[in-house]
């Protein structure tokens, strides 16, 4: 010890000093990772998730509970037995149906086989995927008997998600489904997500052109590249505000010239409308550094575009295609003052006429974004970088264990097969079963990007989020069209 503070004090005071406050500020670092991925993911994340025995307890008090027999085993077959899924629905009118991840086949599979029977039995005429808008009326173009090659469709889609062979089996079956109905009964998609700007801008700039308005005072929306995050990093902060100044400008006079002339009676002119509405957000979340209030003006303006959907098209019912992260009806966090969930605005605006069903597993495949390691600092960069949809990783089919922790899960694989229903509200509150759904456990959720089993892990209470669960045992990863590519 005596010679390392001789070694230390022969050193210039110049040279001790910068070594003082390179440790501090590497200290400093880690420190402040470790608050961000407390603050997102919970305590529990990097530290003791894995530890402890299973709650032995509380799965034989829920499994001698008689509310147990409300689980329903679903028959696994193709398609799968929907009975007590639709008789739980009933006449919902807003229905979102998440999903544990952005790439299992059984989540595709059991949602689209859903949409199938609530478009053929329950007049739905809406499907809403978390997708930009203009992405979303590319697929609509599509279902809706326009000559575009589909393979081209999906593959100019920016969210993989909808570049998969599940995903053009639906695609496929929309289209054939829409040609044999009239045209004011065909069903429509809509990208209901806000994190695009260019797209739009193109299209509704084409939009004015075609329709005759004037696209004077607008050359800032004419190739904006806001979606191009090398451009905008390359920006000082300047020159960032005075671009989305100029941007919300020309948006204002865009509004202006549409609602000064005469409305037409037009989808066109309704989905311009619509379009104009997510610009503006995109604009904000550009410029938002807090990742809570980001993700809930995000997930606020999702909620809005629905409402705006279903007005433009008389009140139809609607299904939602997102991330349990987004379906839910609660915080991120469970706490109030939380990251607010896209479920939680559609709460506010619908009350029980939102129905929001969560699709949970409890091990098996998926395809998501893959860092090159699992270090802590890649999930911080992967939580900003998959706000905006810009990951940098490639994407990979991987695997997450199965939970030693979870007793819901544990509850449910004592169901026989490998899928099963429980619909929440049907359970007493003070039954066992009930209480054990509303502790806080481990869920694996891997949501774009995967940082490790500890990131695809959210602690999680089920009663709040969802008024309904789907829970497979194990899944598979879904055949994506992109893996490997960035």
């Amino acid at each position: 010890m005596q010679r390392m503070k001789r070694l230390w004090s022969s050193n210039p005071r110049w040279l001790r000093i910068t070594a003082a406050g390179f440790v501090a500020i590497v200290i400093l670092y880690w420190l402040t990772l470790w608050a961000f991925v407390t603050m997102v993911l919970g305590e529990p994340a990097f530290g003791h998730l894995f530890e402890g025995p299973q709650d032995t307890s509380a799965i034989a008090a829920a499994q001698a509970d008689p509310e147990r027999d409300k689980i329903i085993r679903l028959d696994a077959s193709t398609p799968p037995d929907l009975q007590p899924v639709m008789n739980a629905i009933g006449s919902t009118p807003v229905v979102g149906v998440g999903e544990a991840s952005h790439g299992s086949h059984e989540f595709f599979t059991f949602r689209q086989e859903l949409a199938k029977r609530l478009i053929s039995e329950r007049g739905f005429r809406l499907i809403g995927i978390e997708a930009g808008a203009a992405d979303g009326e590319a697929l609509n173009r599509y279902i809706n008997g326009s000559n575009e090659d589909l393979d081209e469709v999906m593959a100019q889609q920016k969210f993989w998600i909808y570049d998969t062979t599940e995903f053009r089996e639906i695609v496929t079956w929309l289209r054939h489904e829409n040609a044999n109905r009239p045209v004011d009964q065909r069903v429509h998609i809509y990208g209901y997500d806000v994190q695009d700007f260019d797209k739009e801008a193109a299209l509704l700039l084409t939009f004015m052109a075609e329709n005759g308005y004037s696209t004077s005072g607008l050359s800032a929306l004419r190739n904006p590249k806001f979606d191009d995050s090398s451009y905008l990093q390359a920006l000082s902060a300047t020159q960032l505000n005075e671009k989305i100044s100029a941007a919300n400008l020309a948006l204002k006079r865009m509004r202006a010239l549409l609602l000064d002339q005469p409305r037409p009676t037009t989808r066109e002119y309704d989905f311009a409308i619509y379009l104009l509405e997510g610009m503006q957000t995109r604009l904000r979340l550009i410029q938002e550094t807090d990742f809570d209030r980001a993700f809930t003006l995000r997930d606020r303006s999702m909620a809005a575009n629905i409402r705006t959907a279903r007005s433009l098209n008389r009140g139809s019912p609607i299904m939602l295609w997102a991330h349990n992260g987004h379906i839910g009806k609660s915080t991120l966090s469970g706490m109030p003052d939380g990251a607010k969930m896209m479920g939680y605005a559609l709460q506010e605006i619908y009350a029980e006429e939102y129905m929001a069903i969560g699709m949970i597993f409890n091990a098996g495949g998926f395809v998501a974004h893959a860092p090159p390691s699992e270090s802590p600092h890649y999930l911080m960069l992967s939580f900003a970088m998959s706000m905006f949809g810009d990951v940098p990783f490639p994407l990979m089919q991987t695997s997450t264990p199965k939970s030693d922790r979870n007793p819901v899960l544990a509850l449910f694989k004592a169901t026989e097969g490998n899928v099963a229903f429980l619909d929440i509200r049907k359970i007493a509150p003070k039954s066992s079963l009930h209480k054990l759904l509303a502790s806080v456990q481990p869920y694996p959720m891997p949501g774009a990007v995967y940082v490790g089993p500890a990131s695809a892990r959210w602690e999680l209470s089920m009663t709040p989020m969802f008024d309904a669960l789907v829970v497979f045992d194990t899944v598979s990863a879904s055949q994506n069209k992109r893996l490997g590519i960035r």
